[in-house]
């Protein structure tokens, strides 16, 4: 057996040996290769490990409430009316989710967001720029039709919301009265 081999055993074997003492099983270990103080090693290791694990957990956990407590009263209150009525709960519950996981971080940052069906993708940034629509529609896929694009900026400008909507242009149906009521204002600027 090469010293490899010898040493993915003995780790493997003290694996089962911590294994078998968190447990709280008894055991017997008849193996040449068994070292007590490689098994003590493996096991503070292992407890340090999970003790910072624990940790760091809590911490982003608490970050993430923190951001979610700051932010979502602001975004609700500062984003503009036409948002709240040209998206579904389920896109808002999404972006603001997005907000607060980008703001916690602390890093400045474009986030992208997608439905599981791919017909309307989000860009979320918190700043805008010249330029910035153009690069995101360069992100977009080329493969199916656009039929609407609505830029959303909070009212200090703290995010900005570019939405793109994909699927099968749908046309005026005369038939019903809201369409019918838009079209004619349109035939009288017309006339």
């Amino acid at each position: 057996m090469s010293k490899r081999d010898t040493s993915s055993d003995e780790t493997n074997g003290t694996a089962a040996i911590i294994e078998k003492l968190l447990s709280g099983q008894s055991f017997t270990h008849k193996s040449e290769n068994f070292n007590k103080n490689r098994c003590m090693q493996f096991f503070l290791c292992y407890c340090f490990l999970l003790g910072f694990l624990d940790l760091w957990v809590s911490t982003r956990l608490s970050g993430l409430q923190q951001a979610a407590r700051d932010i979502t009263p602001v975004f609700i209150r500062t984003m503009p009316s036409a948002y709240f009525d040209d998206t579904t709960q389920e896109m808002r519950l999404a972006h603001v989710k997005a907000i607060i996981a980008a703001e916690a971080s602390g890093m400045a940052q474009t986030v992208t967001l997608r439905d599981a069906k791919d017909h309307n993708f989000t860009f979320i940034s918190n700043r805008s720029y010249p330029g910035q629509l153009g690069e995101f529609v360069k992100r977009l896929p080329h493969d199916r039709p656009l039929t609407s694009a609505k830029v959303y900026t909070s009212q200090h400008g703290d995010w900005v919301l570019d939405i793109f909507h994909f699927g099968e242009h749908q046309s005026h149906d005369p038939t019903d009265r809201a369409q019918s009521a838009k079209a004619k204002v349109v035939y009288r600027f017309v006339e």
